[in-house]
């Protein structure tokens, strides 16, 4: 039987405003498939269908809040705030398999 396990292999600050979108800059060389936000300063919406979010269409992350966790495609996922410049903490981690 596998058990899903993940290794940390990376960090990032992100610190988007109101106005433009960003993404995340995953690490590479890893199966990197799952991120810790953690949102400061201002809340931010967030997106993963292909489509930017805007600061008032997405789904929100209020700053302060318990870190959220994201599995999926990485690239896909898109950031604003919603007013001012907000502060993200990313940490990145990598599925590996541990068989038991």
């Amino acid at each position: 039987m596998s058990t899903p396990i993940y290794a940390p292999c990376g960090y990032q600050v992100l610190a988007p405003d109101a106005t433009t979108s960003v993404g995340l800059t995953v690490p590479s060389g890893k199966n990197v498939t799952r991120c810790l936000l953690s949102v400061e300063t201002a809340d931010v919406r967030i997106r993963d269908d292909g489509t930017n979010p805007t600061s008032s269409v997405g789904m929100i992350i209020k700053k302060d809040s318990q870190p959220w966790s994201y599995e999926g495609d990485l690239s896909a996922l898109k950031i604003i705030s919603t007013s001012g410049t907000a502060s993200v903490k990313v940490l990145y981690y990598a599925e590996r398999s541990l068989t038991r």
